[in-house]
């Protein structure tokens, strides 16, 4: 079997960073023979299970006859198979759940091990064209299996909490803070400690949902007005601002900062999107079967744009680039595949729900607003992140 791929594959994620998937081809192709190569691994497992992932096949019979439309018309480049890619990527939930039990237990047993290593990596690789938006991912997905543990390690939570600030607010590596992966945690604790707080059965965890529900809210909304002034307040305000198209004035020294404010890195993503739609209901054709590979995005919908390397931008909201390449045909076959992929939410305990809902807030929200599901190592991590908690209980050791 080839199980050392695979865990190779997970190991090299917590060291490797959102790496320049939308800006060059190089080091990307070694996640790519490792997804390919434990891709024949899966294939009996889809034979026996073929009615289960019939999405799977389906969308891989699309995309495949876009690629030999566009090679007998002549619309044929190296980026296209890159862009193909992007619909194999759906193999990797698959490729998970066949060394699930493994690869989950070296995930909860080394938590502390495996944060450390995605700190100093952020630190570490961090440069120009390199993000550590994926490790502060990581981070927080750690960070949520500890916390949904029966019994926390006080010590062990705050060490990941402060790891995930040093590297989400940009401490460790001097940069304005990155705005997803904040968003992500909050937005998963608050939704799950919500539903928890209005759903469970048990008292003690109710009681303890409901504390970080208000408590945090009241928390939150605290800061927001003490320190609105402070740059990295004023990124999150303006970012919000950005993406409802109000012009929010970001003040001091936020829009001089390396990465720019976040007013405006919203206003761009939301153009992108807003063009994205416009362009897919301009065309019925486009709508049912997208775009294919041949153009970028931004090639065909801004063509006359100043931006550089306009063949590899993606919008950052894979939802909406895999509707732009496989049109409602494509996004309907993703949806299903999601949605079957996390069947197993209906035998979970209702202690693991919590972890299980933040999981999907923390996928869903990263795959939303930045560059996922195109590339392998962004797949791999979204795909581990929602389907953790299959394994989360019976890999907790100490439980």
């Amino acid at each position: 079997m080839l199980a050392l791929p695979s865990v190779s594959l997970v190991l090299l994620i917590f060291i490797f960073n959102r790496a320049a998937s939308k800006i060059s081809l190089g080091p990307i192709y070694l996640f790519d023979i490792l997804v390919l190569a434990n891709f024949f691994v899966v294939v009996s497992y889809l034979y026996k299970f073929r009615g289960k992932y019939i999405q799977f096949v389906l969308m891989m019979g699309f995309s495949i006859s876009w690629l030999i439309y566009e090679l007998f018309s002549g619309e044929f480049s190296e980026n296209n198979i890159r862009r193909f890619a992007m619909s194999v990527y759906m193999v990797i939930p698959i490729i998970v759940f066949v060394y699930g039990e493994r690869l989950y237990r070296i995930i909860f047993d080394n938590a502390m091990i495996i944060a450390v290593m995605v700190s100093v990596s952020a630190v570490v690789i961090s440069g120009e064209d390199i993000r550590p938006t994926l490790s502060a991912l990581v981070l927080s997905f750690l960070f949520v299996a500890e916390y949904y543990r029966e019994k926390i390690d006080v010590i062990k939570l705050s060490v990941i909490l402060v790891l995930f600030l040093g590297v989400g607010l940009g401490i460790f590596t001097g940069e304005s803070s990155y705005r997803t992966p904040i968003v992500g945690l909050f937005g998963a604790m608050f939704v799950s400690s919500a539903f928890l707080s209005f759903k469970s059965t048990d008292a003690a965890v109710r009681k303890k949902s409901s504390f970080v529900l208000y408590g945090g809210g009241l928390f939150f909304v605290v800061c927001i007005l003490v320190f609105k002034d402070h740059p990295v307040v004023n990124q999150f305000i303006s970012g919000a601002a950005g993406l409802l198209g109000i012009e929010y004035d970001v003040g001091g020294d936020v829009a001089t900062r390396e990465r720019g404010d976040s007013s405006g890195t919203a206003e761009t993503r939301t153009m992108f999107w807003t063009g994205i739609i416009n362009h897919a209901f301009s065309d019925e054709s486009v709508l049912l079967l997208g775009n294919g590979h041949y153009l970028s995005f931004f090639e065909r919908i801004f063509p006359y744009s100043d931006f550089v390397d306009l063949e590899l931008l993606e919008p950052h909201n894979s939802f909406l680039g895999f509707f732009y390449r496989y049109g409602l045909i494509g996004i309907v076959l993703l949806v299903v595949h999601l949605y079957q992929v996390t069947d197993f939410r209906k035998k979970l305990q209702s202690r693991d729900y919590g972890f299980y809902i933040a999981s999907l807030v923390l996928a869903v929200n990263y795959a939303f607003f930045e560059v996922a599901l195109e590339s392998p190592h962004g797949a791999l991590c979204f795909w581990i992140v929602i389907i953790g908690a299959k394994f989360y209980r019976q890999n907790l050791r100490d439980e």
